[in-house]
């Protein structure tokens, strides 16, 4: 054997072996690099699809289930009988104020006016002109609402908020500032928690109110609007028809506004126990000329409130008006009358619906 040959054999197989060792590494190193490649690619594809395709749901508030709003408004509201006596050819002075800041002069037609103002749901009216003896004469108009069936209504939702607290002075440093810090601390973090509390209730309630009442409300306002339509319509064609009383001296002689409490009286007696409320409008002088009810007219109207405005007093104090008050409010204390109060034209109508307004 030769020695010398078999060394260098040797040696050539080291080389090869660590020839392919290397290649094997190099290999293996592609190899884990585009695999990682491939990875990342599939990652990123399925991050892609993921946000376009299914994005994460936003977090909402959770309201109580049967939720119910506090405060019910509208439900069964009180019906009343409005009666209304006026004496067309009463002087006016120096007008008679509408709601709307119009002032007119003509009795029937504030009459007109305030009728659809005055009237509210279930509501019954009647008016009489001054001027007459006879019931059907005097007869003006007479509508009813026929509103009967009432919603479940809810005053809307409201965010309430709490109180600003007054500020807190810092005490010198110590532990008494450290304390201070502290407790102001723990006071701002339960006053945040208590506004948004009371932010999520308002928001489920508006929610609530939303869904379930506000186009019940809307309904429930356009049936009173058509409601009120047609009875303005109606009285407004019935008061146009109607033929001034002519106020000849015989009829106030014998009674004048006598007759028309009669008249009213008739009304009440009939209808007054259908309703929760019975209420008279009187827009007339006052001026008489018998007193103390000459003809002896069977007038009662017990429990009623009165209202009556004297359109000729510029001030409803003026010795004048006042000794007419001063007569009639014995008279009306003694067919029954349970409160009385004047008025002139100044704000007429405002005072009016102030008192019996819907």
């Amino acid at each position: 054997m030769n020695p010398v040959g078999d060394e260098r054999m040797k040696k050539s197989r080291k080389i090869n072996i660590l020839i392919l060792i290397f290649i094997g590494l190099i290999l293996d190193l592609l190899i884990f690099a585009s695999r990682t490649l491939a990875d990342r690619q599939v990652g990123d594809a399925i991050s892609t699809t993921s946000t376009t395709l299914t994005p994460s749901p936003s977090g909402s508030p959770t309201c109580p289930i049967n939720m119910q709003l506090s405060t019910p408004v509208g439900v069964n509201p009180s019906t009343r009988l409005i009666v209304i006596l006026y004496d067309p050819w009463a002087e006016v002075n120096p007008g008679l104020d509408l709601s709307n800041g119009e002032r007119i002069t003509d009795i029937p037609l504030f009459v007109s006016k305030i009728i659809p103002d005055i009237m509210g749901p279930g509501d019954e009216i009647s008016v009489f002109q001054l001027g007459y003896a006879s019931y059907t004469a005097a007869r003006v108009t007479r509508q009813y609402s026929y509103l009967t069936i009432y919603p479940q209504l809810y005053v809307a939702p409201s965010l309430r908020t709490l109180t600003p607290l007054p500020p807190t002075g810092v005490p010198t440093p110590g532990y008494g500032e450290v304390a201070t810090k502290n407790a102001s601390r723990i006071i701002a973090t339960e006053r945040a928690a208590a506004e948004a509390s009371n932010i999520a209730n308002y928001n489920c309630e508006a929610l609530y109110y939303n869904e379930n009442i506000r186009s019940t409300a809307t309904t429930w306002k356009q049936m009173q609007a058509a409601d009120i339509n047609g009875i303005s319509t109606a009285e407004v064609s019935d008061i146009g028809k109607v033929t001034p009383s002519t106020r000849s001296n015989y009829e106030l002689y014998y009674g004048g506004l006598y007759y028309g409490l009669y008249f009213a009286s008739l009304d009440i007696q009939a209808d007054c126990a259908k309703y929760d409320e019975c209420v008279l409008v009187i827009v007339d002088d006052l001026h008489y000329l018998a007193k103390h009810a000459p003809d002896n007219l069977p007038i009662a109207l017990n429990g009623v409130s009165l209202y009556v405005i004297m359109p000729g007093c510029r001030d409803i104090n003026q010795p004048d008006c006042a000794d007419l008050q001063s007569y009639w409010v014995p008279e009306f204390q003694g067919f029954g009358v349970s409160k009385i109060l004047y008025w002139n034209g100044v704000r007429a109508e405002i005072n009016l619906l102030g008192e019996i307004g819907r």
